[in-house]
């Protein structure tokens, strides 16, 4: 189980990392 904060993070920096 994952906080919802930590999902929020990595998505984040996969969308930064990805563009």
């Amino acid at each position: 189980m994952y906080p919802t904060c930590l999902i929020v993070v990595v998505v984040n920096v996969y969308y930064v990392v990805d563009t």
